[in-house]
């Protein structure tokens, strides 16, 4: 394939696709979201500070279980849409890039719903902070909790591109039914795992489960946390690599 028909596979088949949001998936998806960040906002800490609000959002469970089951509403809507394009989907032959391209469909998209997550949080923390906006530090690194807030961030967004693309290189896997499970499941893990040990010393006592980087679990260092958070990272490519493998041998249709 050479390099003007694989500019025109991307424009046609994101704009073929035409995955917009219709009235009723938009309302779902941006319902979830909004109660992901209400909730915590009223029962979160008895501090009306912004930057702690804004903190206090970010990593309670109730906002990222909503928010996590909100992106895989995402993937299953997009499957939907790629079945009811499936004569355009089918028409590129070579199956590997076109799961490429969807990778990135589906990360740019992911990148928006955590972006848009983030800006209703912070909306909720200004409306809450009732216009305390005096900067504090973090209360183990002595660093201003923006600093950390922007890692934070970062390292949620990478995170949820690599699980969501997880979840669907699983679609083509398994039958939606599944999946479905499979997204609420991975939501509910928020409120399943204990959150007991808060503080870590030695990057061999890392959690396994991505959940415990949206908590805030504090580290014997800003370093530490930065090294361990990149192990996870590399952990879950790894992962993500070893599924997309074996979609690519698996010998059946895309959809």
């Amino acid at each position: 394939m050479d390099k003007c028909m694989k500019k025109l596979n991307y424009k046609e088949i994101f704009s073929k696709i035409n995955f917009q949001f219709s009235k009723k998936n938009s309302i779902l998806i941006f319902l979830l979201l909004f109660i992901g960040v209400l909730l915590p906002t009223l029962s979160g800490s008895s501090s009306f500070n912004f930057w702690n609000k804004l903190y206090n959002i970010l990593n309670n469970p109730i906002y990222n279980m909503l928010l996590f089951i909100s992106i895989g509403v995402n993937v299953i809507y997009f499957i939907s849409d790629m079945i009811n394009n499936h004569m355009i989907v089918s028409r590129y032959n070579n199956y590997k890039k076109v799961i490429k391209i969807f990778l990135r469909y589906i990360a740019i998209f992911t990148i928006y719903l955590m972006l848009v997550s983030f800006i209703m949080a912070i909306a909720g923390a200004i409306i809450f902070s009732f216009g305390d906006f005096k900067m504090i530090n973090h209360s183990v690194y002595d660093i201003p909790i923006i600093i950390y807030i922007l890692f934070f961030l970062i390292r949620s967004i990478i995170i949820a591109c690599i699980i969501n693309s997880i979840i669907y290189l699983l679609s083509l896997l398994l039958n939606k039914f599944i999946m479905t499970i499979i997204i609420l499941l991975n939501g509910s893990i928020f409120f399943l795992i204990s959150y007991d040990m808060s503080f870590i010393e030695h990057f061999y006592d890392m959690h396994l489960l991505y959940h415990y980087y949206y908590n805030s679990i504090n580290y014997g260092s800003i370093f530490l946390e930065l090294i361990v958070s990149i192990i996870q990272i590399l952990l879950l490519i790894i992962i993500s690599k070893i599924i997309f493998g074996l979609v690519t041998r698996k010998k059946r249709d895309l959809l």
